[in-house]
């Protein structure tokens, strides 16, 4: 073995190690889920519609209409969260299945993108080690126990994502030529097509990323075939951008979207600057971030040592700024559905900011990658061309050490650090035997009941959300419980 390969399995070893100490405890937590919100009155709803049409799939698909007219176009998450009421047929165990399946499929989906895309799968595992950090990890990443804790948010987001990384993953290949049996070209590219429509069907900002990252590839890819491109290539596009169509022409949407509107935030121009500013806004929390800006340097100065290439052929200046713009655009649209349609500048709620961030960051890997190919074939044959990795990794140990203090105070505001100190307290576990309690009462309770429950002061978990149930029954979370478990009201009285 030489000591090349040596020392990539050593790397390879150390971001592995890395990779499990940030993800593992959020797949865990999966397992610790339980409904909250808006779980209730759509577990709820399905359950009527599979009672009054005798059939699941034909109540999801009716109020799959409904909802396109009267709420939101996200037709896949609809018919999906109707169809599969995985809560009232599984209970809890059935639930956390799911949850971790979603997981995990996320983290799945993105490894087979980044392997498919370096053409290598020990670079792609590295390359989600340093993934996986800026999305479970760094800072300001606790918004994303609303896209991996929350059914609601893993079927309208996360499941979009996932397929969006599947559907790029074998697209690449197909554009690349890499499939050498024209059955298995078409198949793939099918599936490819299959998964860009369906990933346009969930929250709008995951249709824009979607269409953005499959019009990407074709160009990237189609400006290394030239003449050898084949244009069947550009079907996964048209899917996608088919399905975000449908998405957005939703009479719902406007329907929604109106009960919003606020003065100075109302038109395609007023939310194309609120959009600007909220990029703006996000990219300084990113670059005064030591959290995030030392692993970007760090997968840098990986890239350039590994010789990862993101495309086959020679990179120049001006694909460098191609992949600047591009990225930056894919970043703006991501952005631009959430500030048109909740007619702000500021974020509304958890899910939308982490799914942005969760783009943004991959965003920003991905330019770093194509920087870094454009630097080490263009240096690759100078002396200089060695010092500039281990310069990198040296700048990286230097200012991690420099900035050790305000590193770890932001690795305790994120995601994994959290989940990690609530299963080291025992406040998962507490948390979860309090909702697992009000969800057994609720469910064991007579029907037609009014099923008051009072709940002793316990140890919260700061990486899980509230219930939304509370001591006024007749607010909406209360109700939808009550309909749920054909109860005539439910009350949790939380006590201090």
């Amino acid at each position: 073995m030489t000591n090349s390969k040596k020392s990539k399995i050593a790397l390879l070893i150390l971001f592995l190690i890395g990779l499990c100490i940030v993800a593992i405890p959020v797949v865990s937590a999966c397992g610790y889920t339980y409904l909250c919100e808006d779980d209730f009155s759509f577990e709820g709803g399905a359950k009527d519609l599979s009672i009054g049409y005798g059939s699941s799939v034909i109540g999801a698909a009716h109020r799959t209409v409904e909802y396109y007219n009267s709420w939101q176009g996200t037709f896949v998450f609809t018919f999906l969260i109707h169809v599969l009421r995985v809560y009232y047929r599984w209970d809890l165990p059935g639930l956390h299945l799911y949850m971790i399946i979603n997981c995990v499929l996320f983290i799945f989906s993105l490894y087979t993108l980044l392997k498919t895309l370096t053409k290598d799968k020990m670079s792609g595992a590295i390359l989600l080690s340093v993934a996986m950090f800026l999305i479970f990890a760094m800072k300001g990443t606790l918004p994303g126990m609303e896209t991996f804790f929350w059914y609601t948010g893993t079927l309208n987001f996360t499941l979009e994502l996932s397929m969006s990384f599947l559907s790029c993953s074998l697209l690449i290949k197909n554009v690349r030529g890499e499939l050498k049996s024209r059955g298995s070209a078409i198949c793939l590219l099918i599936v490819s097509c299959l998964f860009a429509f369906l990933a346009s069907g969930g929250a709008l900002n995951i249709a824009s990323s979607n269409c953005g990252w499959m019009l990407a590839v074709v160009i990237i890819y189609g400006i290394g075939a030239g003449k050898g491109f084949k244009w069947q290539s550009l079907l996964p596009f048209i899917s996608a951008l088919t399905g975000a169509i449908i998405n957005v022409v939703a009479p719902g949407n406007y329907v929604r979207s109106n009960i919003g509107l606020a003065k100075g935030h109302m038109t395609v121009f007023d939310a194309l600057r609120d959009t600007f500013v909220l990029c703006s806004a996000e990219d300084k929390l990113f670059f005064t971030s030591f959290s995030f800006v030392l692993p970007l340097i760090l997968l840098f100065a990986v890239c350039v040592y590994l010789q990862i290439q993101v495309t086959e052929y020679k990179s120049k200046w001006y694909l460098v700024l191609i992949a600047f713009v591009g990225t930056w655009l894919v970043r703006f649209f991501t952005l631009f559905p959430v500030c048109f349609g909740y007619h702000s500048d500021v974020w509304g709620n958890l899910r939308t900011r982490s799914a942005y961030d969760i783009v943004a960051k991959l965003m920003y890997m991905l330019f770093v990658m194509f920087l870094a190919q454009f630097v080490w074939e263009k240096l690759e044959t100078g002396k200089v061309y060695k010092f500039i990795p281990a310069g990198a990794a040296i700048l990286t140990v230097v200012l991690t050490l420099t900035c050790y203090a305000p590193l770890k105070a932001e690795l305790k505001e994120g995601m994994s650090y959290n989940v990690i100190q609530d299963f080291k307290t025992g406040a998962m576990v507490e948390t979860y035997t309090v909702r697992e309690y009000v969800l057994s009462s609720f469910r064991t309770a007579e029907p037609g009941s009014d099923c008051i429950l009072t709940v002793p002061p316990f140890n919260k978990a700061s990486s899980m959300y509230g219930m939304g149930i509370t001591v006024d029954s007749e607010e909406f979370v209360n109700r939808s419980a009550a309909g749920l478990y054909d109860l005539h009201t439910t009350t949790v009285i939380y006590q201090d």
